[in-house]
């Protein structure tokens, strides 16, 4: 550990930081995930959730200390904090009502005006409507109508960015050792200043965030790292704990120099390397090194080529595992959205917001070539509640000759999808697929979107679920692949402060992926569902043709 001593000045040990330390982004105190950084969303947020809950916390803390402990109830808006923090709470609400106070005054005039809007225009001209736009959103909205002559009020994204809607000032960093999994759910509770936290109060764009998290690999001074840091005196020995002396680092495995290896970072997260380059996809990595197999930090390549996002919901697009990795990561590859649909937030401009410096957008089959390998962007249906999102892709990675499909969560309703990806692409090799097959209400996650509340009939209607046993089938049968790997299952216990699953052992997810397991083995086909941690190695050698396992003709109907 690092040299003790009453003299600051005196620690000038290069120290790196510890692999078991978490860096939890920040927006206003609460969890920064994709709607809490882009401006609209963000204020949207903060005004129909952030607020409410804490309000409903102050008014009755035991009460939300009860549901928090139910496991029936696991990913509801119940605050989970220890002991009765109302006052910690309440001087939150106070501070969010002083610095947010433009945010929630925009939530409640876009509200206002979504209703003049949608009253009001009956199909003639949008013109004389520009008088009723309220001052706060004057110059950041556009009013249009679509095919079907339905008015709505599209917001100008890039603009929002660059006006007092976007505050950096709200955004900060909380670092500790993690000392277990257990953490609080992330859409349902603040995180408060307390004791093993250290609050970095700077932007998440501050170049600082990069050299802090670069010490792993490198180790620095800790007097430079705990000057540029700006700790304070009170907090200076929490921040010592978080270093070691020298490196964590150590070597993930020989160097790829033929093929192609794949690690199972767990959930989403996948690591892909060549004798050319190195990829991610889906970054989420446990800040628990040495735990049951699981990789961490250390297992990670030094040079990242590419970081290739499938989507924005809360456990793909994770900040507390991209900004460790900023500093590493060549170029972030992400699917393009749907200008000015506030559902449909940028992800390009949230990074690029967020100190990203390369960030490449993708619309389906966008071809990205590295090396002698190629990244292709291709569709991703579903997952979405039927709302009208586009930054949502899956990848297919053709390297070293294989080819890999990552599906993510998408779940196609016509395997027409998948014969036209084959037509296009050629066989796949490996499919990864998600199975989340019952997913979550639209209100869970989109909620504080809406302009009009939602019937709760047409909210358990729609659900963010992924492929269920016929669609994950008719994706490894049209795709002529003959290995097949279920992920995306939210089961690895280092995510259920972003996930909060709530499985039990013969729930419809579980019987779905058993029977998809069932039928790829009666076929011949290697299949498996992840877990934890897990590498494979492939050569040219090991690509298979789907004919010669029995497979069926990719264009003979299910």
């Amino acid at each position: 550990m690092v040299e003790s001593g009453t003299a600051r000045g005196r620690m000038k040990l290069d120290v790196s930081l510890r692999n078991d330390v978490a860096g939890e982004p920040l927006v206003a105190g609460w969890f920064a995930w994709l709607h809490a950084i882009a401006p609209i969303p963000s204020a949207l947020l903060t005004d129909t959730v952030h607020l409410p809950t804490m309000k409903s916390y102050v008014s009755a803390p035991q009460v939300h200390a009860n549901a928090a402990t139910n496991v029936a109830l696991r990913g509801g808006q119940f605050v989970d904090l220890d002991g009765d923090r109302s006052e910690d709470v309440a001087a939150l609400i106070r501070t969010t009502e002083s610095s947010r106070s433009l945010q929630m005054k925009m939530a409640e005039d876009l509200r206002h005006l979504d209703g003049l809007v949608g009253s009001l225009a009956k199909g003639a001209t949008l013109d004389p409507l520009y008088d009723l736009v309220p001052p706060t959103l004057r110059g950041l909205v556009e009013l249009v109508y679509d095919r079907s002559h339905h008015p709505s009020v599209r917001i100008l994204e890039g603009l929002t960015y660059r006006s007092d809607a976007y505050r950096e000032s709200d955004q900060s960093l909380d670092l500790f050792v993690v000392g277990n999994d257990a953490r609080p759910f992330i859409l349902s509770t603040p995180r408060l200043r307390g004791e093993g936290r250290v609050r970095l109060d700077f932007p998440l764009s501050d170049e600082r965030l990069d050299l802090l998290f670069a010490s792993r690999i490198n180790p620095r001074s800790y007097a430079q790292l705990r000057d540029e840091c700006e700790v304070s005196t009170e907090e200076e020995c929490t921040f010592r704990s978080l270093f070691t002396e020298g490196s964590e680092a150590r070597n993930p495995g020989d160097d790829v120099s033929s093929g192609i290896r794949v690690r199972y970072f767990g959930h989403a997260c996948v690591v892909v390397e060549t004798a050319e380059a190195a990829l991610i996809i889906d970054p989420m990595v446990s800040a628990r090194p040495g735990v049951d197999g699981r990789y961490s930090w250390a297992d990670l390549p030094e040079r990242l080529d590419y970081c290739l996002l499938t989507h924005g919901h809360q456990d793909h697009f994770v900040l507390e595992s991209l900004l460790p990795l900023r500093h590493r990561i060549g170029a972030v590859v992400v699917p393009k959205s749907q200008p000015g649909v506030i559902e449909d937030p940028s992800l390009k401009m949230a990074l690029t917001a967020l100190g990203f410096p390369v960030v490449i957008e993708v619309d389906a089959f966008d071809a990205l070539p590295f090396g002698r390998g190629e990244i292709l962007a291709t569709p991703f249906f579903g997952e979405h509640a039927d709302l009208g999102i586009t930054s949502k892709v899956t990848y297919v990675v053709d390297a070293s000759d294989n080819r890999i499909l990552f599906a993510a969560d998408s779940a196609a309703q016509h395997h027409e999808l998948f014969d036209r990806i084959y037509d296009t692409v050629g066989p796949i090799d490996t499919v990864f697929l998600g199975m989340e097959c019952d997913g979550a209400p639209v209100t869970w996650l989109y909620g504080h979107l809406f302009s009009h509340p939602i019937e709760r009939r047409m909210s358990r209607s729609r659900k963010l679920s992924g492929s269920n046993a016929r669609q994950a089938m008719q994706m490894i049968e049209r795709t002529g692949a003959t290995r097949a790997y279920v992920y995306v299952m939210g089961q690895e216990p280092w995510l259920q402060h972003i996930m909060a699953t709530n499985y039990t052992e013969g729930n419809i997810q579980n019987r779905a992926v058993a029977e998809v397991l069932d039928e790829c083995h009666r076929r011949g086909v290697e299949a498996e569902r992840l877990l934890i941690s897990r590498t494979f190695e492939w050569n040219s050698e090991s690509r298979k043709v789907g004919a010669s396992s029995g497979w069926i003709n990719p264009k003979v109907s299910c």
